[in-house]
C-alpha cells in the first residue's frame, strides 16, 4: 500500500478522478530554507531590577536551529531554543544583546538592548530633576515607579 501511495498521485479534475504514476520520486524532494527571524529582539527593552524576563525571537526555516546568544559581543548561551531567560534581572544584565540563528542552510541574526531600572536609580533621577529637598515627595515617586513597572508591584 505504501508503494502505491508514493508511486501514484490522484487528480480530481472537473469532478473526475484520475490516477497518474509519478515520473520520478526524486523530483519531489523537500525544499530547505535558511533561518529567517520574523520576530526580532526589541531595540530598547526597559525592565525593573528583580524582574524575570525572557529575550526571544521568532524563526522560520528548516529545522533544527541552533541559537547562539551574545551579550556585549561575548557568547553567553548556546541552545536549541529561541529564548534566553534572565531570572531576577540585575544591573549587570544590562547591555546589548544579539542572537545568531543557524541551521544547515545558513544563518540570520537580531540585535537588541536591555536596560535595567533600579528603584534607587529612579529615585535619584527624579530627585535631581528639580525641586527643593523639602518639596520632594518620595511616596509619590515610588507610586509612580510601580505604576510604570506593574510586574514589580505584583511580585513578578
Amino acid at each position: 500500500m505504501k508503494q502505491l501511495l508514493t508511486s501514484f498521485f490522484v487528480f480530481i479534475i472537473a469532478g473526475m478522478i484520475t490516477c497518474a504514476k509519478l515520473p520520478d520520486e526524486s523530483l519531489f524532494q523537500p525544499i530547505n530554507f535558511k533561518p529567517t527571524i520574523f520576530t526580532p529582539l526589541p531595540n530598547a527593552l526597559h525592565v525593573a531590577e528583580g524582574q524575570n524576563i525572557t529575550l526571544s525571537v521568532g524563526v522560520k526555516g528548516t529545522e533544527p536551529f541552533k541559537f547562539t546568544w551574545y551579550k556585549n559581543n561575548d557568547s553567553v548561551f548556546v541552545s536549541d531554543y529561541d529564548s534566553f531567560p534572565i531570572k531576577n534581572a540585575q544591573l549587570s544584565h544590562a547591555g546589548s544583546y544579539k542572537v545568531i540563528v543557524t541551521n544547515g542552510f545558513g544563518q540570520d541574526s537580531s540585535k537588541g538592548g536591555l536596560t535595567i531600572d533600579s528603584l534607587f536609580y529612579v529615585l535619584s533621577l527624579s530627585a535631581s530633576a528639580g525641586g527643593s529637598p523639602d518639596s520632594f515627595d518620595a511616596s509619590r515617586l515610588i507610586a509612580d515607579f510601580f505604576v510604570a513597572h506593574p510586574r514589580v508591584a505584583a511580585g513578578g
